[in-house]
């Protein structure tokens, strides 16, 4: 059943691939932010994903978090690239966003995040039963 799931997701998200010679909005040239620097961008616009000099082993988003980084999945790169970048794009033009467009904004990169949150879940496990929150 894990392939199946795989092969849905992958099909599903195969109209946002990932561009390389695009990158990722604030990072260097080939590389990319860990998953936790992505779901956690819209509390914190600052779009870095950088580790400590000294230790490789995780960004500095997920040392302060007590988090390990993870890589983001081949299957939802595409989708963090372009969540990424537009999330950016938006935040580099603050000032000309009124109140309710920039609480607009967040709130739906907030539910976008909810999203990949979940796709990223049942890509990391799944077999594991899911169960969904209804509001």
């Amino acid at each position: 059943m894990s392939n199946t799931i795989k092969l849905a997701v992958a099909a599903a998200l195969a109209h946002v691939p990932f561009i390389p010679h695009v990158g990722f909005i604030g990072q260097k040239a080939g590389e990319r932010p860990c998953y936790h620097c992505v779901v956690s961008l819209h509390q914190d616009a600052r779009g870095l994903c950088v580790a400590e000099e000294d230790s490789m082993s995780r960004c500095l988003v997920c040392a302060d978090a007590n988090e390990s980084c993870c890589a983001i999945p081949d299957e939802l790169l595409g989708a963090a690239q372009r969540f990424w970048n537009c999330y950016l794009a938006h935040a580099l033009h603050d000032n000309k966003w009124t109140g309710l467009q920039r609480w607009r904004i967040d709130k739906l990169f907030g539910e976008c995040t909810s999203a990949f949150q979940l796709i990223y879940d049942i890509l990391l496990n799944p077999d594991r039963p899911m169960t969904y929150d209804h509001e």
